[in-house]
């Protein structure tokens, strides 16, 4: 599975994310793909990495990897 932010309202200021977004994502984790690709083009480091440590436990608790595109400095920090 793959993220796709352009498809829910900006989230709130200050929020990670918009809550239909992440009622989806929460959703879509629940339903265990092998994978979720968090592929966010366009949002600064610190962003996209409070985005993935957010999915992280989700993610762990389904035993769906988190993968996140094209940045291996953000999936490191994220664990």
């Amino acid at each position: 599975m793959v993220t796709d932010r352009g498809r829910f309202p900006a989230p709130a200021a200050g929020e990670d994310f918009a809550p239909a977004e992440w009622a989806a994502l929460v959703a879509a984790i629940a339903a265990r793909p092998g994978a979720l690709q968090l592929r966010d083009k366009g949002l600064d480091g610190a962003l996209r990495l409070r985005r993935a440590r957010r999915l992280l436990g989700p993610c762990r608790e389904h035993g769906v990897k988190l993968l996140v595109n094209g940045r291996v400095d953000v999936a490191l920090a994220a664990g």
